[in-house]
């Protein structure tokens, strides 16, 4: 398995595994493109397949939601 930065051939799985329905993709392949230099998509891939979107906000505190990223405070 590898991890990688998604490029603009990524858009269509991106956008799955995000949960972005069919007729809205063409608008999230554009903010995608005009946040290419802030928002930086990486994909777990394994034999050529994308897995996953990797989400690199967890190991600062931060929960997964399908829509948005949940801040919570650390256990201490």
């Amino acid at each position: 398995m590898i991890v990688r930065r998604a490029g603009a051939a990524d858009v269509a799985v991106l956008a799955e595994l995000r949960g972005v329905d069919g007729d809205k993709l063409s608008a999230y392949a554009d903010w995608v493109a005009a946040h290419a230099e802030t928002h930086l998509p990486f994909v777990a891939e394994l034999d050529g397949h994308v897995r996953r979107a990797v989400d690199f906000y967890l190991r600062n505190g931060f929960s997964h939601h399908r829509q948005i990223l949940l801040w919570e405070l650390a256990a201490s």
